[in-house]
């Protein structure tokens, strides 16, 4: 026989149609010259279905849209870019096993140019492996390690970035973010525990080069800046910045839970660096800096002191 769907959906994914010639034999039904089609995308295939839940199929896609699929996370801007890839498995339904090799062509997320994105999934013994990268000419990330595919999703995730441009990002979700105020990162972080509970997830990160512009003033980190993630409790291990007339240190903590903040800033500022962080000031000249920053994340209560030398506000 023959089977052709309109616009199905499957796991939460809609596509256009789906086609197939059946074959019933035996424990099961073939599904020969597969086709699936999905926006100007197509996939095709075969499968074995058996009476007894298990499974076997095999699928090459072609020209598939990004910003046609669904599963794909919230963006703050759309995506898009051409999807090309094949899939696999044998399993059975209540413990699949199968692996996905893809690659995105030309990917931006809004103007943004993420590059050639590579990745191989592989699903088994109830867990997700994953080894992913992003590289263009501006930047290059990689994600590699392991999800539980059931709660609490214990995770064990490498993630590194080079010569990442973060300003253009933040903009996405902070659109008053000042146009002259630059920063490029390089770095990695390491995630373990359980994704399902912020109690039992942790987290390090070293960003390990962070050279920050404010107009034509540069700094950049003395030593690696170092950050922990604990008990949704965020804490500032290590944080030193140097330039022209600046050397400042921070150090503190986040609480996630109770909204509570406690940042420590000392040491020398130029004052031209404030403004890349408030849009109407001008100023210039030195600055010897002890201040305080506590409470709510949102509406810190600043305090402390700063003694100007030679300075023009």
């Amino acid at each position: 026989g023959r089977m052709e769907l309109d616009h199905p959906t499957a796991y939460g994914e809609p596509f256009d149609a789906v086609s197939a010639d059946l074959l019933f034999e035996g424990p099961g039904v073939r599904l020969n010259g597969l086709a699936i089609q999905k926006g100007e995308g197509t996939a095709t295939g075969a499968a074995f279905i058996e009476w007894d839940a298990s499974y076997s199929f095999n699928l090459d896609a072609r020209n598939v849209g990004v910003d046609t699929i669904n599963f794909l996370p919230m963006l703050p801007q759309p995506p898009s870019g051409t999807l090309e890839g094949s899939a696999s498995g044998v399993g059975v339904f209540d413990d699949p096993r199968y692996s996905v090799r893809a690659t995105v062509y030309d990917m931006f997320i809004g103007d943004e140019e993420v590059g050639t994105v590579t990745g191989l999934l592989d699903v088994r013994d109830g867990a997700l492996s994953l080894d992913l990268e992003a590289a263009s000419s501006t930047i290059f990330v990689s994600a590699t390690g392991q999800v539980g595919m059931a709660s609490p999703y214990d995770d064990d995730l490498s993630f590194r970035v080079a010569n990442w441009s973060l300003e253009p990002y933040v903009r996405m979700f902070v659109p008053e973010w000042s146009p002259f105020t630059r920063a490029v990162l390089s770095g990695s972080m390491q995630v373990h525990g359980e994704l399902g509970n912020w109690d039992h997830l942790g987290a390090e990160a070293v960003i390990e080069q962070a050279d920050l512009s404010v107009f034509d003033y540069d700094v950049r980190n003395e030593g690696p800046i170092q950050l922990s993630l604990e008990q949704r409790n965020i804490g500032i291990d290590a944080f030193r910045l140097v330039g022209e007339g600046t050397s400042l240190e921070l150090s503190g903590s986040a609480d996630l839970a109770a909204d509570d903040l406690a940042i420590d800033v000392n040491g020398n500022a130029s004052v031209g660096i404030l403004q890349g962080f408030l849009p109407d000031f001008r100023g210039s000249g030195a600055a010897v800096v002890e201040a305080q920053g506590q409470g709510p994340a949102v509406r810190p209560v600043l305090s402390g002191g700063a003694t100007l030398t030679l300075a023009c506000l």
